[in-house]
């Protein structure tokens, strides 16, 4: 189906129906298209599904894992005994937090942070209360550190919006971080700061040029709107329900991103 738009300003499309109604053939009616689902959620099962349809032809490498699986290296160390040890983690998307949001912090509105303080969460040292020592079996003293061990082609990055809050009677709600995240569009993001040493000798290039921006208007985990901003050689374009439109690179930049889409250049 081709909807003709109305606006002037937009295009002739391709309607994603099919798309859609094959993926609510997949899994369920929850994907029908008439209630809206979490993006992180519906991009993390498509490409597990991918990955998996492949791996049951008998592939030991899938091409989702070639495009878009990365390495997480992290750095356990023991404060008493001084014993460390190092665990890996993969990741086809990397979830990032905003700076100053520790888990169950009241909802935050207004203000704006970058992309890069996002990432430098990432590396923050991490207390362990609960763990044990492997070495000297003491509780309470271990600490992590973590870096990007492996990057991508492409890296999809998630910006943690959704905070668990624990309530009354122990009810456990999700509330929404509105706080503005600053990306680079037209510039490149350099992911060099974040990646471990060892990785970063044959990474090569870390230089990461944008070509995808998805923005979650509204304040529920699953209600809301979406709207996709995408790059191609013509420049940027604006993806709202049935409208696709052309726009300029400081619209890209004013979105509120929730997932971000980078290419190495």
């Amino acid at each position: 189906m081709v909807y003709e738009p109305e606006d002037r300003d937009a295009v002739q499309h391709v309607s994603p129906m099919h798309f859609t109604q094959a993926y609510a053939a997949i899994y369920g009616g929850d994907y029908d298209g008439e209630a809206s689902q979490d993006a992180h959620e519906t991009l993390n099962q498509t490409l597990n599904r991918l990955k998996d349809e492949e791996r049951a032809l008998g592939n030991t490498s899938t091409m989702v894992e070639s495009v878009f699986q990365g390495i997480v290296f992290n750095h356990f160390t023991c404060k008493r005994c001084g014993h460390k040890s190092n665990m890996t983690d993969d990741f086809m998307e990397l979830g990032v937090t905003m700076p100053g949001l520790p888990s169950g912090s009241a909802k935050s509105r207004g203000g704006h942070v970058t992309l890069a303080q996002c990432f430098d969460t990432f590396r923050e040292q991490e207390e362990f209360p609960d763990r044990k020592c492997r070495d000297c079996s003491a509780i309470g003293g271990v600490s992590k550190v973590s870096s990007l061990g492996h990057v991508p082609s492409h890296l999809a990055v998630q910006i943690r919006r959704w905070q668990q809050v624990v309530g009354r009677r122990g009810r456990v709600t999700f509330q929404k971080i509105d706080t503005k995240v600053n990306f680079p569009v037209q510039e490149v993001f350099d992911l060099s700061p974040w990646v471990s040493d060892a990785a970063a000798a044959s990474a090569g290039d870390l230089n990461y040029e944008l070509y995808g921006v998805v923005e979650h208007h509204g304040s529920g985990l699953n209600d809301g709107h979406y709207i996709a901003y995408v790059k191609r050689d013509d420049g940027w374009w604006e993806m709202d329900d049935e409208s696709t439109t052309r726009v300029k690179p400081g619209s890209v930049g004013r979105a509120n991103p929730y997932l971000l889409f980078y290419r190495k250049g």
